[in-house]
C-alpha cells in the first residue's frame, strides 16, 4: 500500500504510529488549514491559530483513531475533529459574539460593479453565522 493512501494512514493511526501524522498532513493539511482559517474568520492575525488548529486536529485523530468507525471518509472525520477544535478555541476565548449581522450585509448597493469582499464579510459574522456559511 502506498504511504499516502487513506486506508494505510488509518491503519497507521490505529496502531498509534506518529509517522501517520506526516502522511495526513501531506494529504489533507492544505484543505484542513483552509477550513480552519475560514471558520476562524479569514483574519491575517489568525493564520497561526489555523496552523495550531490543524496540528491539534491531527493529534486528536491519532488519539481517537481506535474509535473511528469508518462511517465517513477519513477527510470528513478529520474535518469534524477540526470543527470541534475551532469550537474549543472559541469557547476558551469566550469569542461567542451575539451581535446582529453587520450593516454592510443589509445594504443594497445599486452599483452593479460593486464587489462583495467575502473574506471581510465572513470575518464580520458571528461564529455561528460564519460556520453555517463556510460549511
Amino acid at each position: 500500500m502506498p504511504p499516502d493512501d487513506d486506508s494505510f494512514l488509518l491503519a497507521q493511526l490505529r496502531a498509534g504510529d506518529p509517522r501517520s501524522l506526516d502522511g495526513l498532513l501531506r494529504l489533507h493539511g492544505d484543505r484542513l488549514h483552509a477550513l480552519a482559517y475560514s471558520l476562524l474568520g479569514h483574519r491575517p492575525e489568525l493564520r497561526r491559530d489555523a496552523e495550531d488548529i490543524v496540528q491539534e486536529t491531527l493529534l486528536g485523530a491519532l488519539k481517537s483513531a481506535p474509535r473511528f468507525e469508518g462511517r465517513s471518509s477519513l477527510h470528513t472525520w478529520l474535518c469534524r475533529i477540526l470543527y470541534n477544535q475551532v469550537a474549543l478555541l472559541h469557547r476558551s476565548r469566550k469569542d461567542r459574539r451575539t451581535d446582529a449581522l453587520p450593516d454592510a450585509l443589509e445594504s443594497h448597493d445599486p452599483d452593479p460593479d460593486a464587489k462583495l469582499d467575502v473574506q471581510r464579510m465572513l470575518a464580520a459574522l458571528s461564529e455561528e453565522h460564519r460556520t453555517i456559511i463556510v460549511l
